[in-house]
């Protein structure tokens, strides 16, 4: 088991469990949730690529109570560390959690399904900037895994006719 923080956000009103040491989720995650929800109706279906420990599912679970969400992680103990962050908020009958890669569908993110779709996507090209040596935070910022045109082309995949991406 990695060894984890519980952090709350929004005034307690959400938790999220993530690593003490390597990736951990900025303001850019919460600004990017506020975001999705300017000027637009609540989502129905949301799909958040690159979930990471699930900070911005778990805002879109908190202010749309209806909404069903599918997060989708490559990183294996981050995706463990949002399937328990759902448990923990009790979103989990709401919020699916897959480990895979957002290029790879599941049969869970069927094409044009999703209302919502957003993502936080790595936006530094490798061997550009400092890269973190510790990997999960190299990963998560430099296009190590997916690029930012290939995280575009999942998202437009899956967001259905009229739906909105927020990256």
């Amino acid at each position: 088991m990695i060894i984890h923080t519980e952090d709350a956000i929004l005034g307690g009103a959400v938790r999220v469990l993530q690593p003490r040491a390597g990736y951990r989720f900025s303001v850019d995650a919460v600004q990017l949730a506020a975001f999705a929800f300017a000027r637009a109706p609540a989502p129905r279906r949301a799909l958040d690529l690159g979930c990471g420990t699930g900070v911005v599912a778990f805002i879109l679970a908190h202010r749309a109570p209806r909404a069903r969400l599918v997060g989708v992680e490559i990183q294996p103990a981050l995706a463990a560390l949002a399937r328990a962050g759902a448990d923990r908020n009790g979103f989990a009958d709401r919020v699916t959690i897959l480990a895979g890669d957002m290029q790879r569908p599941h049969g869970e993110i069927p094409r044009g399904a999703f209302d919502l779709v957003v993502a936080n996507p790595p936006y530094h090209a490798p061997g550009r900037g400092r890269t973190s040596p510790e990997p999960s935070r190299a990963r998560a910022h430099h296009e190590i895994d997916v690029a930012l045109p290939d995280a575009r082309a999942a998202a437009s995949a899956a967001c259905a006719p009229r739906g909105r991406i927020a990256l």
